[in-house]
């Protein structure tokens, strides 16, 4: 029965060794998307017909190419020691790119405040002032510790951020100390205000990395002061141990936080600062004091201030012998070229450092004034100038790109998701692999494991081709699980059927395998059209799914013909007589294409009111921010708060956005009595990046009476030689006290008493002792670190619950791109999807009677969804995850409309009566196939859905809608696509007998 047995199992046992040693190996690893490990995820367009406007490039450019440059200007700002590991690519077109970034500890918000240290007056943009009343020096002289009122304004980000001074917006670039340079006011065009000292200062949006990105120069040419700089109090020994020991004290500070220091409370001397030298490429992350720190001289002449935005030209060059160098040029803008002319000829032969993000770039010797195009020459390698001229440009974009598409998830938040997929998929595994057992006996076991092999297959190539691993993608694992039972339910029936003929079991074994081949590649090559589509068309977790939907499919098919055909193989070669399994509906007489009209009247009545409400409902509500604009964000709230109220509050954030703040609950959290601890907020339709990106410092701000608190929250008293502290840790779910207990325990807290929260027992205060002298930001990152990657007794990981884990911003400019390719990946899957079977079934008639099955399919969902929306039963919304789920639904619809018109097409040469009957006789023939498959799918679907019920998560909508098109698209591979292609046969066969 097999050819090359040898060779199959060779072949066999090479994937899966193969595959199972990529999963155990810890590299390369299964990569997690963001949505699942945490991280930021964000789309930017360059305005290049803006660009070309205002002169900053030249028609004969290549647009790709300054998109390319763009990309490795931001990788540097971003990355400058190369661990974040960003993942910048471009996107479709000449314009976009997108940027994902892993983790979340880096863009955790702060809600900070504070208050005028100056007035600001209504005109002009001069720094603003931040209050601070630095504590007297400590009574240790050699206790450096950095203030409580400096961390606070640490809070503040250095990188930029936006403000909120009254009614007033205001954005920045830098912090330097208590100050915030590089002032734009009036921006989404507010009135601007005069301020008196002491007003409120909030933070409103503090995303460093959007900073890094968006900041046109952030660079600073500077003098690397010498010996005879120093002021006469103290000397460059003295002031460099000062640094030292400071950072001893506070080795997680920036170096910022100590040149803001006064002088008489440890900072540096007048008129200095200090700056670490930046590693080489390659070299392992080090704290910053373990390497070359310059002290450079801060210059009272404001002429000779200079940043990224006086840098004209950055290119390779070389030097008088030849060697490669660096070669730059000043700007004619703001005189920058003369000006640095002057300033270089005052410090000839002394050393100018290049500062960029706090880090001294490069720091050669200034052998004569630059005036004109310049060279920084050191005898480099060709790598060592390309990565410098990156770092320079990386100061001097030309460009400043417009964010597009902004989404944040907390690692905790993809921790749950991962839980939830993995149970899901146990669970559905089980379900799948039992029944196939319990109705095929033996068969079912080869099918079980043909399908277990598929999965580790699948696992394996992922983590092979470094595959993104998404929350769609985990769906899409599941929904292969279902769907994977298909090719081998197609098999074990035809082989029944060929034993039920008189055929022994050799020859049926054989007969099964061939006749069902043509209904599984064609079943199988449909879906994988879809995805293929999806896969280039789609971004982010949508792009995921339609990754692991294929390689599922390859996987699966795979496995049916190869290990199920070998299994089946062995068992005849051991003397198998016969391949004993259930007969559901295997002997079925259904008039079904007699009830074909009744049928298809309900279905245009069905689509009518369903499309009719879809219609009807306000934009607002059935569209997702994908194709409006907007943001939304998920919060916790510290008490639990009824859903009216968060609605009234809601309001108040921002009552100019189209539709106001939609407010939901989300089910999970509630704990009785109509409240709950966890809500979505949404504004659509803002029409704004800028304010769209503010939503989540509005949020913060006019929720923070409310808002969650945390995840540490820290108080230390001290009373004699002891110190204690008074903790709440706020959790994402709640956990057994003593494993929580252990883990302060390491953390280094003494005798720690926890007491869960009556309503809220994911909430713990503790009270415990401390090490005397410890502060509350070294205490909280103890604790913090103390929690990451812990887990309980229960094997539940211990994660901590952020105020606001999951942001997503989308801008108006790319509403338009989104819409526009998806409906460019429904229409291309569907041309795609008939031309294949017009080819394969060699009539037109089978293709169009499949799209109108498909249409059916899709309008009636759609109509599902809209109800589901109306009644408030159901969070969903259209988005592209749902369309993702669409597209599925179009090849789901297709396997099964394409296995029945294979058995059409199969019994029209053979079997006798009218086409009539021998459609009807081919769909009972198929129907025992059509249930179980269905009904396989749909389990491991509901059970996904089950999970993520209430969740906020997009698999709520997903699933809804997958289970809607399996049932739907099951019915009308009977009701609708058949009765279809008998009147379309049978007015081809009118046509003909006509001409004829």
């Amino acid at each position: 029965m097999v050819d090359n047995v040898g060779r199959k199992i060779v072949l066999i046992a090479l994937l899966l060794g193969a595959s199972l040693l990529l999963l155990i190996l810890p590299n390369p690893k299964l990569r997690m998307g963001l949505d699942l490990a945490g991280g930021l995820r964000m789309v930017y367009r360059i305005p290049f017909e803006k660009a070309l406007e205002e002169g900053l490039y030249t028609q004969g450019e290549s647009r790709v190419q300054i998109r390319s440059d763009t990309i490795q200007i931001i990788r540097e700002r971003i990355d400058p020691q190369g661990v974040t590991e960003p993942i910048i690519r471009p996107l479709g077109g000449e314009d976009l790119f997108e940027i994902a970034i892993p983790g979340e500890a880096t863009f955790r918000s702060a809600s900070a405040r504070g208050t005028l240290g100056e007035a600001v007056p209504a005109t002009g943009n001069a720094a603003i002032v931040l209050h601070t009343d630095f504590p007297d020096p400590p009574e240790d002289p050699n206790d450096r510790s950095l203030p409580r009122q400096y961390e606070d304004l640490e809070d503040f980000p250095g990188g930029g951020g936006g403000v909120r001074i009254g009614p007033e917006k205001i954005k920045y670039t830098r912090r330097a100390g208590n100050r915030l340079e590089g002032i734009t006011r009036g921006y989404e065009d507010q009135p601007i205000e005069a301020h008196a000292a002491g007003a409120d200062v909030v933070l409103v949006s503090d995303d460093q990395i959007k900073a890094a990105i968006e900041n046109l120069g952030d660079m600073r040419w500077m003098i690397v002061a010498e010996p005879n700089d120093f002021p006469a109090v103290t000397d460059e020994t003295t002031a460099r141990q000062n640094l030292l020991d400071w950072w001893e004290e506070n080795p997680a500070a920036p170096i910022a936080a100590y040149n803001a220091l006064p002088t008489d409370q440890g900072g540096p001397p007048p008129g200095i600062v200090w700056f670490p030298h930046r590693l080489p490429e390659g070299a392992e992350a080090i704290h910053p004091k373990d390497g070359q720190i310059h002290p450079l001289i801060v210059q009272e002449n404001e002429g000779w201030h200079f940043s990224g935005e006086d840098l004209q030209v950055v290119k390779r060059g070389q030097d008088e012998v030849g060697y490669p160098a660096v070669q730059f040029l000043m700007s004619r803008t703001a005189n920058a070229r003369a000006r640095f002319g002057n300033f270089t000829g005052d410090y000839v032969e002394r050393q100018l450092a290049i500062v960029l993000n706090d880090w001294v770039i490069s720091a050669p010797v200034l052998n004569g004034a630059l005036r004109g195009t310049s060279i920084i020459k050191g005898r480099f390698t060709s790598q060592e100038v390309d990565r410098m001229v990156r770092v320079l440009r990386s100061g001097s974009l030309r460009i400043k790109p417009e964010l597009q598409h902004r989404e944040r998830v907390g690692a905790t938040l993809g921790h749950t998701h991962v839980r939830k997929g993995f149970l899901s998929g146990i669970i559905g595994l089980a379900a799948v692999l039992g029944f196939m057992i319990v109705y095929y006996k033996g068969l079912g076991i080869y099918a079980a494991a043909s399908l277990v092999s598929s999965l580790v297959m699948l696992m394996g190539a992922m983590t092979f081709l470094q595959a993104t691993l998404t929350l769609p993608g985990i769906a899409g694992i599941i929904l292969t699980v279902g769907m994977a039972v298909d090719a081998n339910i197609l098999i074990f029936d035809r082989i029944r059927e060929e034993a039920e003929k008189g055929h022994k079991a050799l020859q049926s074994a054989q007969n099964g395998f061939k006749h069902a081949l043509s209904a599984i590649i064609d079943a199988n090559v449909t879906t994988l059209l879809t995805a293929l589509i999806l896969m280039n068309v789609g971004t982010g977790p949508v792009r995921g799914f339609a990754v692991t939907l294929a390689i599922g499919i390859l996987t699966s098919v795979f496995s049916a013909l190869v290990i199920t055909r070998l299994l089946v193989h062995f068992q005849l070669e051991r003397g198998a007589k016969a391949f004993p399994m259930k007969r559901w509906l295997a002997d079925a007489k259904f008039a079904i294409v007699q009830k074909a009209g009744v049928c298809m009247a309900g279905s245009l009545g069905a689509i009518v009111l369903g499309v009719g409400l879809f219609l009807w409902l306000p934009d607002t509500q059935k569209l997702g921010i994908d194709f409006l604009g907007g943001a939304t964000v998920k919060v916790r709230t510290e008490e639990a708060q009824t859903e009216s109220l968060m609605r009234d509050r809601g309001a108040g954030i921002r009552s100019g956005a189209a539709g106001g703040v939609d407010v939901q609950s989300l089910p999970a959290s509630g704990v009785g009595g109509g409240r709950y601890t966890e809500f979505r907020l949404t504004a659509k339709s803002t029409g704004d990046s800028g304010g769209e990106t503010a939503f989540e410092g509005e949020v913060r701000a006019g929720l923070q009476d409310i808002l969650q608190k945390g995840p540490v929250e820290i108080a230390i008293s001290t009373a004699g030689d002891q110190q204690t502290t008074d903790m709440t840790l706020y959790f994402v779910s709640d956990h057994p006290v003593d494993d929580v207990s252990e883990v302060l325990v390491l953390a280094g807290l003494k005798d720690p008493q926890l007491s869960p929260r009556a309503e809220r027992p994911e909430v713990l205060d503790v009270a415990a002792g401390t090490t005397f002298g410890l502060s509350e930001v070294d205490l909280r990152n103890q604790v913090m670190q103390a929690f990451d990657g812990a887990q309980d007794s229960l094997g539940a990981s211990m994660s901590l619950a952020d105020p606001i884990p999951e942001v997503t911003v989308v801008g108006g400019q790319v509403v338009g791109d989104l819409r526009d390719a998806a409906i460019r990946a429904l229409i291309l899957s569907l041309f795609a999807v008939v031309m294949y079977i017009r080819v394969r079934f060699a009539e037109y008639s089978y293709g169009l009677a499949a799209l109108a099955a498909v249409l059916h399919d899709v309008l009636i969902v759609l109509g599902l969804i809209a109800l589901g929306m109306w009644l408030g039963v159901i969070q969903v919304e259209i988005n592209l995850p749902l369309i993702a789920a669409f597209l599925t639904i179009i090849g789901y619809s297709l396997n099964d409309t394409i296995v029945v018109f294979d058995r059409v097409r199969e019994n029209l040469p053979r079997m006798k009566g009218s086409l009539r009957e021998i459609v009807n006789a081919s769909i009972n023939q198929t129907l025992s196939r059509t249930v179980i498959t269905s009904g396989t799918t749909l389990v491991t679907i509901l059970v996904l859905f089950a999970l993520n019920y209430g969740q906020g998560s997009i698999l709520e909508g997903f699933t809804f809608a997958m289970a809607a098109g399996v049932i739907v698209g099951t019915y009308s591979s009977l009701f609708i696509a058949s009765p279809v292609f008998i009147w379309l046969e049978e007015r081809a066969q009118r046509k003909r007998a006509a001409r004829a």
